[in-house]
């Protein structure tokens, strides 16, 4: 009787110890996913900030002064209109390359 319970009881711990690394690795491995995620995410620009680009990433046309800003991997974009926000939100990487170094240039890829 003094052995299944012994038995019992050192199962028991490394059941709880096994759980409690699971537990922990999950929650290690989530925070780092969170911290790739916000690197590489869109996000909208705080209202006044400038794009550092005078045209579109998507279509190539001018910005006017009141064009939506959005920050990609620290660089602040304007978009001419909704549809290329919603364009530029799914596929940064694409669109963010169709802009030369200096934001004046459209770059056809």
């Amino acid at each position: 009787m003094k052995k299944t319970f012994m038995f019992g009881l050192v199962f028991s711990l490394l059941a709880a110890v096994s759980v409690q690394t699971i537990a922990q690795d999950k929650k290690a491995g989530k925070d780092v996913k969170t911290e790739e995620t916000k690197s590489s995410a869109v996000t909208q620009a705080a209202k006044g900030v400038k794009a550092f680009n005078t045209i579109c990433p998507v279509t190539g046309e001018d910005l006017e002064k009141d064009a939506t800003v959005l920050t990609y991997q620290g660089k602040n974009y304007g978009l001419c209109c909704k549809r290329c926000v919603k364009k530029f939100e799914k596929e940064p990487e694409k669109y963010s390359k169709m802009v030369s170094e200096d934001g004046k240039k459209f770059i056809k890829k």
